[in-house]
Parts: C-alpha cells; structure tokens; sequence
C-alpha cells in the first residue's frame, strides 16, 4: 500500500495535480511498514520532499530531503542519492531558489564525478534550468548536449526525457538569440510530442513557440499560438479531471481490497470452531513478538496446556459433545 501511494504521487505530480501529489506523499510514509530498508524509506520520504518543494514548502521540503539524502547513503546507492538531489535541485528551481538549486546541482555533479553511472536525461534537463536560472546559458546547453547528440542512447530512460530537454533546449536558444535553430528544436519537440502521446509536454511546446514569435515582433502569431497554447492547457486540465476520477476509483478499489484481504486473514487465523486463533496465526506473529521482546530486553513467556483423557470424552458421550467442552474451555 505504501508504493502504490507513492506511485500515485508521482502520477498527481506528473500531470499537475499538486495537491494530490502531497495527499498522496503522505500517505505513503504513514503506510509504510517501520521495519521498511533504509533504501526503501528514502524512495518514500523523497517522495514527501518534492512534494512538499512543488507546494512551495521549501524548509518542510529540505528537511525530507536531507532525511531521504541521509537514507541514500546509509543504503550504499550511489543512483538513489543522484535521484534524491536531483529531485531536491529540481524543486529548488520551481520555488525560485537559485543559490541552493545550484548548490544541489553541484553535489549531483561531484557524486556523478566520484561514483560514477549515468546522467539521465531529467538530470541533464535539471542542471540545464538550475544554470538557466543563474544566467550561465553557455553551460545550460552543455549540460544537454549529449541528450541532443545522442536522442535515444541510454541517457533517456524515460519517455518525455528527451522532449523535456528539448523544451529546455529551444528556449536557451531563443535567448541566445539564434531562432532557426530553436524552431528546428521545437518542431523536432513536437514531432516527438504528438508521436508518444506527451500531452503534458505538448503545451510547453506551444508556449515556447508563442514566446519565440513575440522575440521576432510577430506578435499576430504569438498570439495565435498562445490561443493553441490556453486551448491545450484546458485539454490538459480536463484529462488530470479525469485522471483524478480514475486514481480516486483506485483508491476505493485498494481500500476495499485491503478490507477483504484483512477479512480474509483473519479468517485464515481462527479455528472456525472456538474461534481462537491457530497454529498459522503462531506461526506468523509469535517469532515478531519474540524479537520484539529482545529487542525491548524484557522477558516473554509461552503458556501450553493440554486437556487430558479428552479422546474418553469423544468415546463415551460423542463428538459433539466433545466439541461443545472445546466450546467451553476456549
């Protein structure tokens, strides 16, 4: 229950929905087992982190990421740091936080340096805006020239990965005042848009476009497209409408499923007969009970009592009867 709250946070946030994104975030971590691995806590506290960064909670946010960050290195994985800063330089960038966006930034990069691996294409498009928004332009393409030279290497792993960075890419060049080549990225990007379905990045698209018309004093398409641009918005906030309709029907679903499955278990644990619990629910809970009372240091007992002569119960008054004094015992 705890990663199908956190998948669904990641879904809210994936189409807008910013407030699903942080119900569900927290869900998550309340759903999750104490017991859970280091590794496993920090995927579910990351995920509260940005949550609570793209609802402009930056100090609650930090905190979360600083826990998840501490986490990460307590498991021994290097990746699962990566993703955690990038996702902390990333919420950093959305709340406008220049100075420490770039500091994350700098740590994913010393990581990177150090561990090793791969420089996904969300962590490219990351180090691209967090530098965007410190006026280092030059060294906001470079952080995505090997996605661009590269489009469908093993940097993109996600499938608006690619798009992402093109979006990032158009509008760096737009500002660098080169418009051939950031209409031939945009038309690349919506090409590769409308191919894979990517309504969430199409209307980054029409925006960009608009803006890059207004750059060339063509305002009557600027404006043009900046209708397409509202028209896409609306198209996208009527399929989160019903994304949200959806996830809340899973919701129930899960609910329900996790009523029968409690209700089921139970059933699985009692003698049907004196409805005490059996040898399977022993089984399960008494080694949890023993290790919890050493892990508490204190002393925990078994009693075992048997009923004697009881098959002479049986013989002589018939099971029945033989049931109705395991009846009464229990």
């Amino acid at each position: 229950r705890a990663r199908s709250h956190q998948v669904l946070s990641v879904i809210h946030r994936v189409i807008g929905d910013e407030g699903g994104c942080l119900t569900q975030a927290i869900l998550c971590l309340q759903h999750l087992p104490p017991e859970a691995p280091s590794w496993m806590r920090a995927v579910h506290v990351t995920t509260l982190g940005t949550a609570l960064l793209i609802t402009r909670s930056v100090p609650e946010g930090q905190a979360y990421m600083r826990q998840a960050l501490d986490l990460a290195e307590a498991a021994g994985r290097p990746d699962l740091h990566m993703m955690v800063l990038n996702n902390l330089a990333f919420g950093l960038y959305l709340a406008g936080e220049q100075a420490e966006a770039l500091a994350a930034t700098e740590d994913m990069l010393t990581l990177h340096r150090r561990c090793g691996g791969t420089l996904f294409a969300h962590y490219r498009d990351t180090l691209a805006r967090v530098r965007m928004l410190s006026g280092d332009l030059v060294g906001a393409e470079e952080a995505l020239i090997d996605v661009v030279t590269d489009p469908y290497g093993i940097c993109v792993n996600e499938a608006d990965g690619l798009a992402a960075c093109l979006v990032t890419l158009a509008e760096i060049q737009r500002l660098t005042e080169r418009v051939p080549q950031a209409q031939a990225t945009l038309d690349w990007c919506r090409a590769l848009a409308d191919a894979r379905g990517l309504v969430t990045c199409s209307p980054a698209v029409t925006r960009e476009q608009a803006r890059l018309f207004a750059s060339q004093g063509e305002y009557r398409q600027a404006y043009e497209e900046l209708c397409r641009y509202l028209e896409a918005f609306e198209r996208l906030v009527g399929s989160q409408r019903t994304v949200r309709a959806q996830v809340v029907h899973a919701l129930y679903q899960v609910e329900q499923t996790a009523q029968e499955l409690d209700q089921f278990r139970e059933l699985a644990w009692r003698d049907p007969l004196t409805g005490l619990h059996n040898r399977r629910r022993v089984d399960e809970e008494l080694p949890v009970l023993v290790a919890r009372a050493a892990q508490q240091d204190r002393p925990f007992s078994v009693a075992l009592f048997d009923l004697d002569h009881f098959k002479q119960v049986n013989d002589r008054w018939s099971h029945q009867v033989g049931d109705a004094v395991l009846q009464r015992i229990a």
